[in-house]
């Protein structure tokens, strides 16, 4: 099994075999910033923004980037079909082979590579994927708190030396597919900018009760409401105006066609 690199990888120079791969602060740094930046993507995390938004694991490659994990896939190419004839033929018919390029068939590493797999370097396999929201875009609307109303696509791949590495290329990919979106009020309407900056989310007002403070005395307590003149702005309702922004993406077009069109003419208030 071997995981596409997508080459994203940054230049850390060839695994040492035995000592592991150096990680200077920079490196840090900048995935820290990387980590950020997925984190509040209107289209990565679904209902969850500030959830992990990125799947990885750690596997222990051979030189070729392939784990020892299971059989290889063999895919139909003029060189495979050259080397595994028989297995090739057997499996599909000629005409299944001379239209489908993504048929393929299993075969042990060994018997692909001719030599014994052997533990080379760790690498971190990382995979994204991206949000459509499919519930209620009223500003009034609880749905986008419900992870039903979130259809997950699969989105990006690759593997990297460190997870360092991992996030810093996963959110380039992410800046070129799905935009790059880094601020938290990128799809919010100037109405909505104003409004913020006059109006709070909540407003306190006194309660008839207290507590107990930590110096023993009497405190009020007070009561936190939300404030309706606050233009409150969801996950849903900025994932929604993003989706308005993709479907006229070329990777868009290219891997869903018109697939969200309709879901993105269904817009949030503007006020």
């Amino acid at each position: 099994m071997s995981k596409s690199k997508m080459d994203m990888s940054l230049k850390m120079g060839d695994p040492v075999k035995g000592s592991g791969v150096f990680i200077p602060d920079s490196l840090r740094r900048e995935a820290i910033k990387a980590r950020d930046f997925l984190a509040t993507h209107p289209a990565l995390g679904g209902a969850d923004r500030q959830g992990e938004p990125l799947y990885y694991s750690i596997q222990e490659v051979c030189k070729r980037g392939i784990n020892e994990i299971g059989p290889i896939s063999v895919w139909n190419t003029p060189a495979n079909r050259k080397k595994f004839e028989k297995d090739f033929n057997k499996k599909f018919s000629k005409e299944t082979l001379a239209k489908d390029k993504y048929c393929y068939i299993y075969k042990n590493y060994k018997q692909v590579y001719g030599e014994k797999w052997e533990f080379d370097h760790i690498e971190y396999w990382w995979e994204t994927s991206f949000y459509v929201f499919q519930g209620s875009v009223e500003r009034d609307s609880n749905d986008w708190m419900d992870y039903k109303n979130w259809q997950g696509y699969c989105h990006g791949e690759g593997g990297t030396l460190t997870i360092e590495e991992a996030y810093i290329a996963a959110a380039k990919f992410a800046k070129e597919t799905l935009g790059d979106f880094g601020n938290y009020d990128s799809f919010y309407t100037e109405a909505e900018k104003e409004n913020h900056k006059k109006q709070d989310a909540f407003n306190f007002k006194k309660s008839d009760k207290s507590i107990v403070g930590i110096n023993g005395k009497k405190e009020p307590c007070r009561i936190m409401e939300h404030n309706k003149k606050y233009l409150w702005v969801s996950n849903g309702m900025e994932n929604r105006r993003w989706l308005k922004w993709f479907v006229d993406t070329p990777f868009c077009k290219k891997n869903w066609k018109k697939e969200f069109n309709g879901l993105a003419k269904i817009q949030p208030p503007n006020e």
